[in-house]
């Protein structure tokens, strides 16, 4: 099993009047839990395999490639044994930024939860990256977060948690799920009215992928559903195609949270973007202002800064 081809570098970010240091440039795995951000760049076709156990907890063992030396991102959730490294990739370290890699589980759509990504650390970037699994993909945990020009791949909540997460520019695609399941894409876990967390998707694409496109008016696809209490999300200015059902968004259970959460929509375009049969939760809004819609979407992204020059 690959962990990461050898192409990607793990880069130190340096203090100030110091240089970068090159901390691998063989197999990889990341998080960091180190005091200053990593840099991962890769070529598109880098892949980090997770292959973890269902759930969101684990076993702790120490990466290893395939000469037995431990990875440099040091000790990560997973189970480690002779035959292959089992793992799941967690970003821990503050500023971190990937580009250009693919995180994967390829757990499978029966295999329940089985995180392909978990980031747990403030300021992260993600540009042009891939996290691709099924139920639980990433799971955007806590702090800023930000995604750009990504692709995201899953089934049910494949993008949960209590970050202030922002996804710019992303394909968010939904995938064929086992038999008699469905298909939601965010599940925000915010419990405080007082946080600014959320989840949110600006200019995005939410599509099938080409495995669930004939079968998906079978199957009913939601862009949410309220995780907890303060559960919030945003669908702004994205494309959504006639997968998504005619109501939008789906309960978590009964009656629980509908008239706590915020989940709003503006201006979306596309099939799926029609409004007039979506849900009439107290917590549900159509905005026609763009000043309504949550400060976090005013996050915005350097390219420059994170160009090949950059890293």
């Amino acid at each position: 099993m690959r962990v990461a081809r050898a192409a990607v570098r793990v880069i130190s970010r340096p203090q100030r009047g110091r240089r970068a240091q090159i901390l691998s440039l063989s197999k990889v795995c990341f998080p960091s839990q180190q005091r200053h951000a990593l840099i991962a760049e890769g070529d598109s076709d880098d892949v980090l395999d997770t292959l973890g156990e269902a759930g969101l907890d684990g076993g702790k063992g120490v990466v290893k490639d395939a000469d037995g030396v431990p990875g440099a991102g040091g000790p990560v959730d997973g189970v480690v044994d002779e035959e292959r490294v089992v793992l799941r990739a967690v970003i821990k370290g503050d500023g971190f930024v990937a580009k250009d890699i693919t995180f994967r589980n390829t757990a499978g759509p029966a295999n329940g939860q089985a995180l392909a990504l978990r980031v747990a650390a403030d300021k992260t970037v993600f540009y042009r990256c891939s996290i691709q699994g099924y139920q639980d993909t990433l799971y955007a945990h806590a702090f800023r977060q930000f995604y750009s020009d990504c692709s995201i791949y899953g089934t049910i909540d494949f993008i949960f948690g209590n970050a202030a997460a922002v996804f710019q520019n992303c394909s968010i695609v939904l995938r064929r799920p086992k038999p008699g399941g469905g298909n939601v894409i965010m599940a925000n876990s915010r419990t405080d009215p007082g946080q600014i967390t959320g989840l949110v998707a600006h200019r995005c694409t939410i599509k099938a992928s080409p495995e669930f496109y004939p079968f998906r008016h079978w199957v009913g696809s939601f862009l949410g559903r309220p995780w907890k209490v303060r559960s919030t999300a945003v669908i702004m200015e994205s494309n959504i195609d006639d997968s998504i059902h005619p109501r939008g968004w789906l309960e978590w259970s009964g009656s629980f949270a509908l008239d706590t959460l915020y989940f709003a929509e503006y201006h979306n375009n596309g099939p799926g973007a029609d409004t007039s049969g979506r849900v009439t939760w107290p917590g549900f809004h159509i905005l026609d202002v763009r000043r309504q819609c949550v400060p976090v979407h005013r996050a915005t992204f350097h390219r420059r800064r994170y160009s090949n020059d950059a890293i």
